[in-house]
């Protein structure tokens, strides 16, 4: 049996570090920060990396990027890199395809936990059963 989780990914690109980044959109703080909220810049300050860990901190449960504090736009966050994101995220939504030979069982689910290609991770179907699933195959929905 082969199990497909098909879903609608959001391209994640990586940057390399030391290059200084301007916030494009306001952030409040504890708030996510994404690449696609920020612009190559001109540094503002002598940085050594230090600006960018007082405005920003690192969620490692996440892997994500918060606001330490409010963040307005054009604010100067220093030379940041962003980590590479999991493939699936808790709360995503996608279709759990099962193929037993030619027969194709498919149904809607929604992740529980972070999971990256190839792990096992958690789901809950519509009718509120949690199972787990090997995340053998993620594809992009079209």
């Amino acid at each position: 049996m082969t199990i497909l989780a098909t879903m609608a990914l959001s391209a994640v690109s990586s940057q390399s570090a030391g290059e200084c980044r301007v916030l494009l959109v306001p952030k409040r703080a504890a708030e996510e920060v994404v690449l696609a909220d920020t612009a190559l810049g001109q540094c503002q300050a002598p940085l050594h990396g230090r600006l960018a860990q007082t405005r920003l901190v690192y969620d490692a449960r996440r892997r994500i990027l918060r606001a330490r504090e409010a963040l307005a736009v054009g604010q100067d966050l220093g030379r940041v890199y962003f980590p590479p994101r999991p493939e699936v995220r808790a709360g995503d939504h996608f279709a759990l395809a099962a193929h037993v030979g030619h027969v194709v069982i498919s149904r809607d689910v929604v992740a529980m936990q972070d999971a990256d290609r190839g792990q096992r991770f958690f789901v809950r179907d519509p009718d509120g059963q949690i199972f787990v699933i090997p995340a053998i195959r993620v594809e992009q929905k079209p």
